[in-house]
């Protein structure tokens, strides 16, 4: 007679419901279990499903990377659950192992994505890396699974400024990655007008490249504001925004390949000029503008769905940590290292980084807690574990 467990490991479509079900690292650990449970979860129609269900349920974490010469990454789970008893886990990939002269510069973390560029350099002179100066490269630190990103050609590589990674499981199974390449003035006539740079508009060529016709689209030309710093971009529900401090602020639609204006938030106080953090949390973007490094009470803003404006969304006061008393430790530093959204508003989270700690700090009744201790934080990014592979696509 066969057993319970024999007729549920044996009803293909019984387990692809459970598996559906698991977090990313125990369906991993599942992929070992059977010949069967390997063909299910290694399928692009199971690996998309789960990530579609992963995209609404997820719990957050934050990805750090701490040293430029490897590509290794500590992924701190931030909610305290059962589902994550370890705080911690270190992924590393064997192509990228430590060497004094290569140099990995984490660009975008973008649904469960790691887009890097990886560039050797000796004695500070750029060498062939893998036959090329350098390369830029897409990345799941989970599955270990990672591509190169190709270009028409290696002198429209070399010019590149800014390249962004848009990927929205959600939306649609495709990819699009969007490139700036830098243009000189004498192409723009701008050289005999304005002779000091800090005042000349900045001067670019757009590129899509869209993994559902696997090819880069033509020139789109586009000129920016003086003080826009194009590599410090943010997407979010399909977009690329850039805050401009003064002014208003501009972004750029990965659908409809154009650039519009997003309105300054005029309601602030003016003296709140300095960002001290620009991000997305599961398609709400986050801006936080402080008078100085030392505010220790400010408003995190939040950008309407309809793109019209920003509206205040969160009070913090950081006086309320307990243990972290700045009006007691003047030279207290703290870092803003994410805005967590989650479904549920009693779960969201500021994540900081004060006196050598990771701390979360509620959104809605004003609690803390540390959730890791750890010298520094490098680089950090808001994550969430994917199967999605990129060589699906």
């Amino acid at each position: 007679m066969q057993s319970s467990r024999d007729a549920v490991l044996e009803n293909t479509n019984l387990m692809s419901e459970i598996l559906l079900r698991l977090p990313v690292k125990y369906v991993l650990r599942c992929k070992c279990l059977s010949k069967e449970w390997f063909k299910t979860i290694t399928t692009p129609e199971f690996r998309n499903s789960h990530t579609l269900r992963m995209c609404q349920n997820s719990s957050p974490s934050l990805l750090i990377h701490t040293c430029k010469h490897t590509l290794q990454f500590q992924i701190i789970y931030l909610s305290n659950t059962d589902e994550n008893p370890s705080p911690i886990r270190t992924c590393e990939f064997d192509n990228y192992l430590f060497n004094p002269n290569l140099f990995i510069n984490i660009m975008q973390s973008c649904n469960g994505f790691i887009l890097f560029k990886a560039t050797y350099c000796i004695q500070g002179i750029r060498v062939p890396c893998c036959s090329n100066q350098h390369q830029y490269n897409i990345f799941n630190p989970i599955t270990r699974k990672f591509s190169f990103v190709g270009f028409p050609s290696e002198s429209f590589k070399d010019k590149i400024v800014a390249l962004y990674f848009a990927f929205e499981p959600l939306r649609s199974p495709y990819f699009k990655f969007v490139s700036f390449r830098s243009v000189s003035d004498g192409n723009w006539g701008w050289d005999s007008i304005i002779k000091d740079p800090r005042y000349s508009p900045k001067k670019f060529k757009v590129n899509l490249f869209s993994s559902e016709t696997s090819s880069w689209g033509e020139d789109i030309l586009f000129i920016g504001p003086p003080n826009m710093h194009v590599d410090s971009g943010v997407y979010c529900n399909g977009a690329i925004y850039w805050y401009i401090s003064g002014g208003n602020s501009i972004y750029f639609d990965v659908g409809t390949k154009c650039f519009n204006t997003l309105p300054y938030p005029t309601f602030i106080d003016y003296n709140n000029n300095l960002v001290k953090y620009f991000g997305e949390s599961k398609g709400h973007l986050h801006l936080i503008l402080v008078s100085s490094d030392e505010s220790v009470e400010f408003d995190i803003l939040e950008l309407k769905k309809d793109i019209s404006g920003w509206v205040i969304r969160y009070h913090v006061d950081l006086n309320l940590i307990e243990g972290c008393t700045f009006s007691q430790h003047g030279n207290l530093k703290y870092s803003v290292l994410c805005v967590v959204h989650q479904a549920k508003e009693e779960d969201s989270m500021l994540v900081l980084f004060i006196d050598s700690k990771i701390l979360s700090y509620n959104l809605k009744n004003h609690t803390s807690r540390i959730v890791y201790e750890v010298d520094d934080v490098g680089e950090s990014f808001q994550y969430f574990e994917t199967l999605s592979n990129i060589l699906d696509f």
